[in-house]
């Protein structure tokens, strides 16, 4: 196809059309006709292959998955230091018991490990 311009329009046509216009039938379009109908098209095509709900809800869904996970693996990360503090707390006994640290350090220490294990099951109760 050629481009020809017709009153500031663009148009189509066929080369071949001038030597018989039977030749090609249909054969001179204007470009403004043929974007939109162009784009009629792959509109229809979109409404007919396309479900924009199902996307939106596949969209939303993948999100809330991705933030499920990243507080499930905080949550677990949490779990851990609470752990870490009870096995502290269980060592820091065994060091009173033992005689390595005294009464006075074995409250300040503790104190501080049960207000740390304390503060750390809060968040995990506001996670949840």
């Amino acid at each position: 196809m050629k481009t020809t311009k017709s009153h500031n329009d663009r148009y189509l046509r066929c080369p071949t059309r001038q030597v018989d216009k039977r030749c090609c039938e249909g054969s001179f379009i204007s470009e403004n006709v043929l974007k939109k109908t162009i784009l009629n098209e792959l509109n229809l095509l979109i409404k007919q292959y396309l479900n924009k709900n199902e996307l939106e809800e596949s969209i939303i869904l993948n999100k809330f998955r991705n933030q499920k996970e990243q507080l499930q693996k905080e949550i677990t990360q949490y779990q851990s230091s609470i752990n870490k503090y009870v096995k502290a707390l269980k060592n820091l006994y065994m060091d009173k018991v033992n005689e390595i640290i005294s009464e006075e350090e074995f409250v300040m220490l503790s104190a501080e490990l049960k207000k740390e294990k304390a503060n750390t099951e809060d968040i995990i109760k506001e996670r949840v």
